[in-house]
């Protein structure tokens, strides 16, 4: 995410945007099954996340970190293509003046190229918004919502950085 996050910025993040979980809860559904079934809630959601929303996740992969933050860049039912640095989604060229790339340094593969692909339902497609040195859908796929912990929404230290998101 760097030029918009950098490596010791302190983050706020709303995790009751998206409808936050309540772990370890337990329903007696002895009536039926005779036995009790863990079962995880969620608290009312304010919206599902959207395009351009900036999101703490974590990944559907092991990846040696526990949390991710990054930006949502399609929803699911939508097609998503990249070509040269270039995202599209359905077919159209996504406007993204958060991104930072190099232009000229194009390679080949699924970092710079990946071609066209249906997001499921009830997932995200999300990416870095420094795309040459962002580990995220590129590689380890489309991201469950359940995955999604919250929206970041400012950046709070250090204050000289301090801005929305």
């Amino acid at each position: 995410m760097e030029e918009t996050l950098f490596q010791r910025d302190r983050v706020f993040v709303n995790k009751f945007i998206y409808g936050i979980r309540i772990p370890a809860t337990i329903v007696d559904v002895e009536i039926f099954l005779d036995k009790r079934i863990p079962t995880i809630y969620h608290l009312p959601k304010i919206r599902n996340p959207q395009r351009g929303d900036v999101v703490v996740l974590t990944p559907p992969i092991s990846s040696g970190k526990k949390d991710f933050i990054k930006r949502v860049i399609a929803l699911g039912g939508e097609t998503v293509e990249v070509k040269d640095k270039t995202v599209f989604i359905n077919g159209r060229i996504l406007n993204e003046p958060y991104k930072y790339c190099s232009k000229t340094d194009i390679r080949p593969g699924e970092r710079d190229n990946l071609p066209p692909f249906t997001i499921p339902e009830g997932s995200l497609f999300v990416m870095g918004d420094n795309r040459d040195k962002s580990y995220d859908s590129r590689m380890f796929g489309p991201v469950p919502i359940e995955n999604i912990r919250g929206k970041a929404v400012f950046i709070y230290w250090p204050l000289t950085r301090w801005n929305t998101l």
